[in-house]
């Protein structure tokens, strides 16, 4: 499809539009969550696990998380997994959402909610000589702390933790 652009300042909407056709500038964090979320799914479709998992609202009536894919019989909360997203510009904002949910693992085990089995699929920084790639390990080194952690990309062991 092509279209048609009037401009008093060519470089700047040519910067815009390669800011959004070439560096995607559209994807926001919560769309990459949602992209892992996906991939997630279609690992559990793959070897016919998906059935067994559901989204879950986990809390109290006034308190509560939203997990995506959680098991369950009955009522016992059996496992869980929760794609996270730690890849982050800013180093702070990687340790900030380590940490945002070690407190939510926290509250659900006081308010007896947290499931037995708890596992973050996650996914960091592409570069490994970076301060954020630094703030990635420490993140997860902060959630090994209160679940199970590993890399998305490590999808037998993803599997092997759902069966």
């Amino acid at each position: 499809k092509t279209s048609l652009v009037l401009t008093s300042t060519p470089q700047e909407q040519l910067q815009t539009l390669y800011n959004y056709y070439v560096e995607h500038a559209f994807v926001t964090r919560e769309y990459r969550e949602t992209v892992l979320e996906g991939h997630v799914r279609d690992l559990l479709t793959a070897a016919s696990l998906a059935d067994r998992y559901k989204p879950a609202r986990l809390g109290a009536k006034h308190w509560h998380v939203t997990i995506p894919f959680v098991e369950q019989k009955q009522e016992q909360l059996l496992k869980a997994i929760k794609p996270l997203d730690l890849g982050h510009k800013e180093t702070v904002k990687i340790l900030e959402k380590a940490g945002q949910w070690q407190f939510r693992l926290h509250e659900l085990k006081c308010r007896e909610q947290l499931p037995k089995d708890m596992l973050f699929a996650v996914d960091g920084p592409e570069e490994d000589d970076t301060p954020q790639y630094d703030a990635y390990i420490n993140a997860f080194a902060l959630l090994e702390k209160v679940a199970e952690v590993l890399p998305i990309t490590q999808k037998n062991a993803v599997l092997e933790f759902a069966k």
